[in-house]
């Protein structure tokens, strides 16, 4: 809450505040024009607002550009800032003595008392909280008929689901608006889609016929492919004799080789040759041998044996040669056998009906695919939608009928158990502050009142700001019931009020006693009154 508020231009010292009513006491004159409202704008302003910029620049126009340190209380923790008109959209953070150790952005300080005021409620945002109830002169938010207006053209559903908000209800149908969100954005998407020719949606006619292809065509699809599984299995035994015959003629091919081979070896093997020596012993058998006789002969096979040599010797380099290729070709062919990729040397003619029937059945089928999930996100889109106005309905008539008791029960106390009381009526889309069979202005502004301070007792409101426009002709008896019943609210209760001599004697004490500054033409808020001569 805050303690402490001091400025540079501010006549009096520090101002300091307390839990409950805080009264900026006016004289019993009325005067107008010496601070009363724009000390609650202050207090808006280092509320994270923006109207005292926007509709007090005469105050910087004669003051120049000022600045204001106060002090926030939380958990039993002081926290000190200091804000500036020149620069206002930043939030310097100090220390106990006011000098400045850190800068914020106005964001990151509107997060801050988000965070110390509302921490449980993460769907609401503190400005458009507390920025409607605060109702000062100067921001003209005085709309005694729709109370949850910030300004003359703020739509009446931003304030029922700020309302919903305040009550921590909103939860329940955030889910629903969210799920809603991204059904919009898939059917968008399909419809875009569609509209640029990436996919094709078909009409409800064409899903039809497409349905009726589908039916008939899946059962070409099977007969098609039935054929083609017996053909598949005729093409497939034709090969595989074909690569069976390959292998057995290859392997027979081997074995002759390798005979043959194991032939010249042997050949190459028992070519010996005659020594001289192996015809000593004829001449113990045969007298008058001619040995030399027999040597020339023997010379003469020696050359002959070289010749058949050198062939037995080419031809076994030959067959070894061949011996490799026939080996690397029964090697291909049992790979060509044991190839499970066969389908691709499956004849075109084979494939070409089945390859064609499936596109369009795909084509078919994807159409009614976009079509199907379009019906889909639409239906349930419906769906989400009556469930949305379901639970909203629930929800608010919840929230009129909380509102009603407790304005009916502040009514009772301040009126009298005769009197009509306020009634709120609210929807789906729009919503009214009404008293029967009375429209007055002065009713009006106690009907705001009203209705304000039961949102501050029903809710997570942190606190409320009401000028003392909202007080003018409702009448003492009254207003000094409405007094009572801002000094019982431990919740901080900022009010300017004057003329308190019309009051009786329990209310006027109440209100010194609750003052935080007193105001008149002699001391005014400011060091400088620029509206008088």
């Amino acid at each position: 809450m805050l303690k402490k508020l001091q400025s540079n231009v501010f006549r009096k010292g520090p101002i300091f505040f307390h839990e409950g009513l805080n009264v900026v006491l006016g004289d019993n004159q009325g005067s107008n024009s010496i601070g009363k409202s724009t000390l609650l704008m202050i207090i808006d302003f280092i509320f994270g607002g923006s109207s005292y910029i926007e509709k007090n620049k005469d105050t910087v126009r004669n003051l120049g550009h000022h600045f204001f340190e106060y002090v926030l209380e939380f958990n039993s923790k002081q926290y000190y800032f200091r804000r500036e008109t020149k620069d206002f959209k930043i939030i310097d953070v100090c220390d106990e003595k006011f000098i400045e150790i850190d800068s914020w952005t106005i964001d990151d300080y509107k997060k801050f008392l988000h965070n110390m005021y509302m921490k449980e409620n993460n769907s609401i945002k503190f400005r458009s909280c507390v920025g409607i109830f605060s109702r000062i002169a100067q921001k003209e938010n005085f709309f005694n008929s729709k109370p949850l207006k910030a300004v003359i053209n703020s739509k009446e559903i931003d304030g029922i689901n700020l309302l919903i908000k305040l009550f921590s209800m909103y939860n329940v149908i955030e889910d629903i608006e969210k799920s809603i969100k991204d059904l919009n954005k898939k059917i968008s998407a399909i419809n875009s889609a569609n509209k640029y020719k990436y996919i094709k949606k078909p009409t409800v006619k064409q899903y039809e016929a497409n349905k009726k292809y589908i039916e008939i065509n899946s059962t070409k699809l099977n007969e098609i492919a039935l054929n083609l599984s017996i053909g598949f299995n005729e093409f497939l035994d034709v090969n595989y004799q074909t690569s069976q015959n390959e292998l057995y003629e290859a392997k027979r091919q081997k074995d002759m080789i390798v005979s043959k081979l194991k032939r010249v070896k042997r050949n190459i093997e028992s070519n010996l040759q005659i020594k001289k020596k192996s015809f000593e012993p004829l001449q113990e058998y045969f007298e008058g041998v001619n040995i030399t006789r027999l040597q020339e002969i023997e010379e003469f096979h020696k050359g002959i044996n070289n010749i058949l040599l050198e062939e037995f010797y080419k031809a076994k380099k030959g067959l070894e040669d061949r011996l490799i290729e026939i080996e690397q070709q029964i090697q291909v062919i049992e790979e060509k056998i044991l190839d499970t990729d066969v389908a691709r040397n499956i004849p075109n003619k084979l494939l070409e009906p089945l390859v064609e029937l499936i596109n369009q059945l795909n084509a078919k089928k994807q159409e009614n695919d976009v079509y199907e999930e379009y019906i889909s996100n639409k239906e349930e889109k419906e769906n989400k939608e009556a469930n949305l106005i379901s639970s909203k309905k629930e929800i608010l008539y919840s929230i009129e009928c909380k509102i009603n008791n407790k304005m009916k029960e502040l009514n009772k106390y301040i009126y009298g158990e005769a009197n009509k009381y306020p009634i709120f009526t609210i929807n789906e889309r729009e919503y009214s502050l009404t008293l029967p069979d009375n429209t007055g202005t002065a009713r009006g502004y106690a009907n705001l009142l009203i209705f304000d301070i039961s949102i501050l007792k029903l809710t997570i409101l942190p606190f409320i700001i009401h000028d003392s426009v909202m007080f003018k002709n409702i009448g003492n008896l009254p207003m000094s019931k409405i007094i009572e019943i801002y000094n019982n609210e431990k919740k901080q209760c900022f009010i300017a009020i004057d003329e308190t001599n019309k009051f009786n004697n329990e209310c006027q004490n109440i209100l010194y006693d609750k003052k935080v500054i007193s105001l008149s033409n002699e001391d005014t808020l400011f060091i400088k009154d620029w509206t008088k001569d």
